[in-house]
């Protein structure tokens, strides 16, 4: 299931990407033409389609590039289920988290460039991130637990950032002391009923 998710995600991201450089790409004769299998495309096709079939996903639409030209593209299932409004190629949507995935593919393309490294401390790029402390509930059997601000072992790095491992809270999820500071500090969602 986490690979499926994972594969939509990527499918997404292209999806997404590639119409802000759309007058830039041309169409692929063949998807051969660009290194691609028409067959393995076709598979996509149907793993798509048997999403939309079984309530999955109520549309999608998929553009592959490959070497500056759109070898494919086809979309599938409703832009607007309810309405019957099919999905076209060029509808607009709604990506919520998918910004994650949309800003690790960022990362990794200036991983790819040399231009930032998976280990740099992240302050190297957030000079705000130099001084951090970490927050640690402390609880002894006289009362309630304590918010003590220490010093991290070690610095966060790029890959914490990216595995979700460098310590930060999200959104609006979990109950903690940290958390309580960040609302107290109105820091993240409470502007939005959060």
């Amino acid at each position: 299931m986490l690979q499926r998710h994972l594969i939509l995600a990527c499918v997404f991201v292209l999806a997404v990407a590639l119409p802000l450089h759309a007058q830039q790409l041309r169409q692929a004769k063949a998807p051969e033409d660009v290194g691609l299998s028409s067959e393995r495309l076709k598979r996509l096709s149907t793993t798509m389609q048997a999403a939309v079939d079984k309530g999955e996903l109520p549309g999608v639409a998929v553009v592959i590039a490959r070497q500056g030209q759109v070898a494919f593209g086809e979309s599938f299932g409703f832009r607007d289920r309810e309405a019957g409004t099919p999905m076209a190629l060029d509808s607009i949507h709604r990506i919520a988290s998918m910004t994650k995935p949309i800003t690790s593919l960022a990362a990794m393309m200036l991983v790819e460039e040399g231009r930032i490294g998976l280990s740099d401390p992240v302050f190297l790029y957030l000079p705000e991130f130099k001084e951090i402390k970490v927050g640690v509930e402390k609880k002894d059997d006289a009362g309630p637990a304590q918010l003590l601000l220490e010093t991290p072992e070690r610095p966060m790095t790029v890959h914490d950032l990216l595995r979700h491992t460098a310590g930060l809270t999200y959104g609006f999820f979990g109950k903690s002391l940290v958390k309580d500071q960040y609302n107290d500090a109105l820091i993240g969602f409470q502007g939005r009923g959060m």
